[in-house]
C-alpha cells in the first residue's frame, strides 16, 4: 500500500536537496601554458601563471612573495631588496657599520657583537656607546 499526499496529485515525492554552495578556488596554473590563442611564460619559482578569462597571463606567487615583474616572484619577507613590498629596499647603516637585514617585511641592522643599534631621525646605526 503506497502512501499519498494529495497536495501532489496522489503521489509522494522526495524533496528536492539544496544545492551545495560554490566553493571559493584558487587559481590553477594555465593547462600547458596556453591562454587563448597565446602562452604564457614559464613559471618563476615559487609562482604560476593562470589564465584570466581565456585572455591574458596572470601571475600568482606563493604566501609571502609578491610579482615584481612579468614573471618573477621575490620574497618580500627576509630579502633586504624588496623588504615588505616590491618597492622597499632596506637602507644600510649609515655611518657604514653593521648589516641591513628584513625581518617578517620590517627592515632593521644586524650589528657586530658588542655594539647596539641607534636611531638618527630616521637612519638606524651600529655604535659601542
Amino acid at each position: 500500500m503506497a502512501i499519498t499526499d494529495v497536495r501532489t496529485n496522489g503521489v509522494c515525492t522526495k524533496p528536492k536537496p539544496k544545492p551545495k554552495p560554490t566553493p571559493t578556488r584558487k587559481p590553477k596554473p594555465a593547462p600547458k601554458g596556453l591562454c587563448g590563442n597565446k602562452r604564457c611564460p614559464p613559471h618563476p619559482d615559487h609562482g604560476f601563471f593562470h589564465c584570466i578569462q581565456g585572455k591574458k597571463c596572470l601571475l600568482s606567487c606563493s604566501a609571502g612573495w609578491q610579482p615584481k615583474s612579468n614573471a618573477v616572484c621575490v620574497n618580500i619577507h627576509n630579502d633586504v631588496k624588496y623588504c615588505g613590498s616590491t618597492g622597499r629596499r632596506c637602507p644600510g647603516s649609515y655611518n657604514g657599520v653593521g648589516k641591513a637585514i628584513c625581518t617578517a617585511g620590517r627592515c632593521s641592522l644586524s650589528c657586530p657583537r658588542g655594539s647596539s643599534i641607534k636611531k638618527r631621525g630616521s637612519s638606524l646605526y651600529c655604535t659601542t656607546r
